[in-house]
């Protein structure tokens, strides 16, 4: 999720009236990493969605629940408690909890996946010259 801020004034005491945010990377898009970077071409629509004034006064429109792009107001963001940990799109790509396997398995994965991640770190220290301790 992103949030922009204008400072309008220090002297404009409540000048916030509504807060524009943009759910990008937390729903229906692909995990970021190594594999899949995270680019520029990420940005395209909401480049479109947030408009060409890079002081955030291009006119804009909230796209509803099924967008990524919406405004809430102060007095909203306040009745939560001052909470930014805003959310309101479905991730088609969530796994349901019922589905998942075991503890003990998900325990065991984890474990095998940091056994490899701990051989290659080794790897990379023996390459170096380093010598690896237990």
């Amino acid at each position: 999720m992103c949030c922009f801020f204008t400072k309008v004034s220090q002297k404009a005491a409540a000048s916030t009236k509504n807060v524009w945010v943009y759910d990008l990377p937390r729903a229906n898009m692909p995990k970021f990493g190594k594999r899949t970077p995270f680019t520029r071409a990420h940005f395209t629509e909401f480049e479109a969605a947030y408009g060409s004034d890079p002081h955030g006064t291009s006119e804009r429109s909230d796209q509803g629940e099924a967008g990524r792009f919406r405004v809430f107001s102060r007095d909203w963001i306040r009745e939560r408690g001052d909470s930014l940990d805003i959310s309101w799109l479905k991730d088609d790509n969530a796994e349901d909890a019922a589905d998942l396997p075991e503890p003990s398995v998900l325990a065991r994965e984890a474990m095998d996946e940091l056994g490899g991640a701990l051989a290659e770190l080794e790897a990379i220290l023996a390459e170096l010259g380093e010598e690896v301790t237990e």
